[in-house]
């Protein structure tokens, strides 16, 4: 709990014998609204030019398509990779456009969160699972400078499939030779993030900030 009484970390579930975990990238490892909004900016602005429609039309479509997924499914998120296969663009094609997205431009070093990683490194391996490319996701924990404590990042390119799919997992188990119920996922949003892996046996803890990042090294003692 932070010191204004806001809950920033949930332990959803854990498995008894913890070997690896995978971090989201995207408000997990960092705060900035800023550089998410623009995420949506330069996807819509590539849309937008591809249905030779306003931005203005098109981001009015996009949120209409999330709120109806949202109504329809108890309130749960559709990412905005999803939401743009409803417009007919393939995961390679949103992978391409999310090339254009500029960590440099928004963050910068998190000292805190490095000295977090350095702790929980020398007892799991650490990985990423982004619903960017893994180019992106490199750029961004070099940025972060916390890039050398991560044994795997998987992007959307990688997995050819958006969060919320096992498949970043059962790819990284792979790789890292280590059993799906011996890793935990942990991210900002619950339904993409931490529900699927939950139910396929893996442990999963909900941060809400990256404040909840720098608790889990207390919280797995």
């Amino acid at each position: 709990m932070a010191k204004d009484g806001r809950v920033i970390v949930e332990v959803i579930s854990l498995p008894e014998n913890i070997s690896a975990i995978a971090f989201d990238l995207d408000q997990t490892l960092y705060d900035n609204k800023a550089y998410i909004s623009s995420h949506k900016t330069v996807l819509l602005r590539q849309l937008a030019e591809r249905l030779k429609r306003s931005f203005d039309l098109v981001e009015a479509d996009v949120d209409k398509v999330k709120e109806q997924y949202s109504l329809a499914n108890e309130g749960k998120t559709l990412s905005l990779t999803d939401t743009l296969s409803r417009f007919g663009i393939s995961i390679k094609e949103v992978s391409s456009w999310k090339e254009l997205f500029s960590p440099e431009s928004f963050l910068g070093p998190d000292p805190k969160l490095a000295e977090t990683l350095e702790i929980l490194s020398k007892r799991y391996k650490i990985a990423a699972v982004t619903n960017s490319p893994t180019n992106v996701g490199l750029r961004t924990l070099g940025v972060l400078g916390v890039e050398k404590y991560f044994s795997e990042v998987i992007g959307l390119d990688i997995a050819g499939e958006s969060k919320p799919s096992m498949k970043f997992y059962r790819i990284l188990s792979e790789r890292m030779s280590i059993p799906i119920p011996q890793m935990v996922s942990v991210g900002d949003r619950k339904d993409i993030d931490i529900e699927v892996p939950v139910k396929n046996g893996m442990g999963g803890i909900w941060v809400k900030s990256v404040e909840g990042v720098y608790r889990l090294p207390e919280i797995l003692r």
